[in-house]
């Protein structure tokens, strides 16, 4: 059987709690798979299991995985906008776009850019 312990706030020591059978269990309720067509094979995908095993043959993944990072990105984008970004904020921002300009340069991709002989912009008179 597990034992489980629990630290005094006041005299900082472990305390161990006796087991309890009168603990309510926990439910979890997943509402039912809606089946749908993948877009990168054009197959029906039926059930969950059928799900993780495309996902992983195809090496792609569910854009849900991706909604705490998106929101996070978002915050990150507002408080630029609203120009409070700190020195923090913009190292890391020069340190990712640094990153990606490696990655792509490594990949073999090289970006063709017109060279400007003059921006206006930049005229002092």
């Amino acid at each position: 059987m597990k034992r489980t312990w629990r630290q005094d706030k006041e005299t900082g020591k472990f305390i161990e709690i006796a087991p309890s059978r009168d603990r309510p269990k926990r439910v979890e309720i997943i509402k039912p798979f809606e089946p749908f067509i993948s877009p990168v094979t054009r197959q029906p995908i039926m059930t969950r299991a059928a799900l993780r095993e495309h996902n992983r043959v195809h090496k792609v993944t569910n854009s849900s995985d991706y909604t705490e990072y998106w929101a996070k990105e978002e915050r990150r984008r507002e408080r630029f906008h609203n120009g409070e970004y700190s020195t923090a904020d913009r190292i890391e921002l020069r340190n990712d776009i640094n990153d990606a300009i490696q990655q792509a340069s490594s990949s073999g991709y090289v970006p063709e850019f017109k060279k400007q002989e003059h921006i206006p912009e930049l005229d002092n008179g």
